[in-house]
């Protein structure tokens, strides 16, 4: 199973964000390179950076910290000083796969195996929008009867759920809601897997950062290709 931090990248990929079927993909094509995300979950951060885009490749880099910043940008800059992970990702836009991966913590590449990443499967999950009424609220749910007067959770956000497919993973079957504001990147991200759930929220988004790792390391061999 993958990390619960990369979970964020994985979903913020291959979601699909709307009725009309239009995929999180294209809400990512509308970004620019130097876009990126600050994600928080169970007290670890992470920051997700657009670093180079084009129409058939996209190429996103993922450090992680227990440590929050006070400027994130700055802290990216610095070399992020303390990060556990940093890793660049390559997909193919047109095939929508994962191309390569690799990681600057451990220099070197990331062979993953096929079932411990979930990108083809997350490409067929269509997102249904969640009406008004069906949205979660803050507070006690009222009697039977009364009607339910409670503030909407996150009124300004669009809400959407779908459902992981039953497959023995540790996700199986399980509701995940998303949330979008007006930034590409999903505002909250929760997965409810039964007696146990995790939540992921983004904490800030900007433009205009640049990598300090100018150049990526290419595979001396021919780069793996995982079977999706």
């Amino acid at each position: 199973m993958i990390s619960l931090m990369r979970a964020y990248l994985i979903i913020f990929l291959f979601l699909c964000a709307s009725l009309q079927a239009t995929t999180l993909k294209d809400r990512v094509l509308a970004a620019d390179a130097g876009d990126y995300v600050v994600t928080e979950q169970a007290k670890n951060y992470s920051i997700l950076l657009i670093r180079q885009k084009s129409e058939d490749r996209l190429v996103l880099e993922e450090i992680s910290t227990p440590q929050l910043q006070t400027s994130w940008k700055k802290w990216v800059e610095e070399r992020a000083p303390g990060a556990t992970a940093w890793v660049v990702y390559e997909i193919d836009l047109k095939a929508d796969k994962l191309l390569d991966s690799y990681s600057f913590t451990q220099n070197g590449w990331l062979y993953m195996e096929e079932g411990s990443h979930f990108l083809t499967k997350l490409l067929t999950l269509p997102l249904k929008k969640v009406e008004r009424a069906e949205r979660k609220r803050i507070g006690p749910a009222p009697l039977a009867g009364e009607d339910d007067r409670r503030s909407l959770w996150m009124p300004q956000a669009e809400a959407f759920q779908t459902k992981w497919p039953e497959d023995n993973s540790r996700i199986s079957a399980s509701k995940i809601d998303v949330y979008f504001t007006s930034s590409p990147f999903p505002t909250w991200i929760e997965v409810h897997e039964g007696h146990y759930d995790f939540k992921i929220r983004a904490l800030e988004t900007g433009k205009g950062l640049e990598s300090p790792r100018k150049t990526v390391p290419k595979r001396p061999t021919q780069s793996y290709r995982g079977k999706g």
